[in-house]
């Protein structure tokens, strides 16, 4: 079997190839990988994330309950746990039976329901013996209504012309606003943040609504949480790129998520959905370094899940395929794995089926499991393979040494793609299932994925 020799001509040849064919792309729609930030851990480029909400992950809810499931967890490909909000919740303007976890009491304190310091000290020091990494939300530009800020420093928030505290939205009104014009408040959610990772030893914060909270105090307080440890990951629910520049490492992908939704729903072109990748990229310094999901918490609380959003459990695997394989870091959702069918609102206790659906389950561990296992899957530059009109998703990742075809048809109908010409007569080894295909032609079923690795050169 010969190796391919060429990988660092397949991105120029298949740029020449699209370009010849009229790709509905810019001339320059080889995605060459910017420089990760200076200040981003060269673990976070690795990292496939697990969102976790610790009252639905298990039926205690609990901290304890968790450490068990760790080992499945690994299995799946996931190698980072990100918690939702761990505090105590608020009493006053509550929403639902529980309220939000993002309705924080006590930015310093453990919600009782999901256990004690002890506890959530001994899930860190489990996580951390798998070599996996654990992250905590964190709600930096509002406090529940009786947060003891509230009552021993109103003027930490911000105030009506009457003296009243503010909501930040119409819709949040289990919440009031921090007001960081005063410097106290920066000070003290610095400490915040530093007292978590001190403490208990985590690896860093998803930052809820990030943008909301002023970017000079991202600038001063990330720096002063890498002074206990470098390593920390900063992912930032926005997606404004100057957000790179105060020190945040991720940022969210909606945009491409938001449109895959219309590809299916609405048949709109596939084109479509690779422009707007493409315009994101255009956007952001760092495409490489971008947040990517079919759901979240807030997606399943308010929209579908992705069995519902994209037709399917087979159209839900052909949109992962399409969104968590790009340039960036894949996330999963708990619950996702299993194909849960019904919004799960936090406000209120889910029970999920933790044995539904075990090929769904499998298959997602084995596409993690393929990305966390080839280079060029999670670090490759990439380039689009899917000239004019096309019913699947198909690109490249390409390392010096690797060179992985990406190819997912997002239509329940058959689809045929043909290699481009300079490729003809290659040898693929199809990661997902082991089988080879040396074929000009790639016969795609409805929803199917194949991720081709070249083994042989034409």
């Amino acid at each position: 079997m010969r190796i391919y020799r060429f990988l660092p001509l397949v991105t120029s040849l298949l740029l020449v190839f699209a370009i010849a064919c009229d790709a509905p792309f810019p001339d320059d729609e080889v995605i060459d990988l910017g420089d990760i930030p200076e200040h981003t851990p060269e673990w976070v480029t690795d990292a496939s994330v697990y969102e976790i909400y610790v009252r639905d992950f298990t039926d205690e809810g609990t901290f304890e309950a968790m450490i068990p499931r760790l080992d499945e967890l690994q299995e799946l490909g996931i190698n980072t746990l990100w918690l939702m909000p761990i505090h105590p919740i608020g009493e006053e303007e509550r929403k639902g039976t529980y309220g939000s976890p993002y309705s924080v009491l006590d930015f310093y304190a453990i919600n009782p329901d999901y256990g004690d310091e002890d506890s959530f000290r001994q899930l860190v020091e489990e996580v951390h013996e798998r070599d996996m990494k654990i992250i905590l939300d964190l709600v930096a530009n509002h406090t529940a209504w009786d947060n003891a800020w509230a009552d021993d420093n109103p003027d930490w928030y911000v105030q009506d012309d009457d003296g009243d505290f503010v909501i930040p939205h119409e819709d949040w009104t289990d919440v009031i606003e921090l007001d960081y014009d005063n410097d106290e408040v920066r000070e003290e959610m610095t400490r915040v943040m530093q007292y978590w990772v001190e403490e208990f030893n985590i690896d860093g914060y998803r930052a809820d609504v990030a943008e909301l909270v002023p970017g000079d105090f991202w600038a001063d307080a990330i720096p002063a949480v890498r002074e206990i440890n470098e390593e920390v990951m900063m992912l930032a629910e926005g997606d404004d790129p100057g957000l790179y520049e105060y020190g945040f490492d991720l940022t969210y992908s909606w945009e491409p998520y938001r449109k895959l939704i219309e590809v299916y729903e609405d048949e709109e072109p596939v084109a479509d959905f690779a422009s707007v990748v493409e315009d994101e990229r255009s956007e952001h310094p760092y495409p490489d370094m971008r947040f990517r999901f079919t759901t979240n918490h807030d997606e399943t609380a308010w929209d579908a899940p992705p069995v519902e959003l994209f037709d399917s459990i087979e159209g839900s695997k052909a949109a992962a395929a399409s969104l968590l394989l790009l340039p960036g870091v894949p996330m999963l959702y708990n619950g996702q794995e299993v194909g849960v069918d019904e919004t799960l609102d936090f406000f209120e206790d889910n029970t999920i089926d933790w044995d539904a659906n075990p090929e769904l389950r499998e298959w997602y561990a084995n596409l993690l499991n393929t990305r966390n296992e080839h280079e060029a899957l999670r670090r490759g530059a990439m380039t689009w393979l899917s000239p004019g009109e096309q019913d699947a998703v198909i690109f490249s990742r390409e390392t010096d040494d690797q060179a992985i075809f990406v190819m997912a048809n997002v239509r329940n109908r058959n689809t045929v793609y043909r290699l481009p010409t300079f490729l003809h007569g290659a040898v693929f080894n199809d990661l997902l299932t082991g089988d080879e295909h040396d074929s000009v032609e790639v016969v795609l079923r409805p929803y199917q994925v194949r991720i081709f690795e070249m083994v042989e050169s034409p």
